[in-house]
């Protein structure tokens, strides 16, 4: 008996709102906040802002879907 699974990557791609939920707690984090340089985050958003309103950020992620079943 063989086990059948299919995986099936993908990329995801979302807006600079679901980037920020994604990342802002993570930023927030003392520990993490600590190594940036003071106002470099601040900077990185301006800019990745500045790059959607002119159509050109464009960012994603990889995903593997990995559905199985036993016949």
């Amino acid at each position: 008996m063989s086990i059948v699974f299919l995986c099936a990557p993908r990329v995801l791609r979302a807006s600079l709102v679901f980037l920020h939920k994604l990342l802002d707690g993570h930023f927030a984090d003392t520990e993490v906040a600590g190594s940036f340089a003071t106002g470099e985050l601040a900077l990185w958003w301006e800019d990745l802002t500045r790059a959607e309103a002119e159509g050109h950020l464009h960012w994603g992620f990889s995903v593997f879907t990995v559905v199985g079943r036993k016949p």
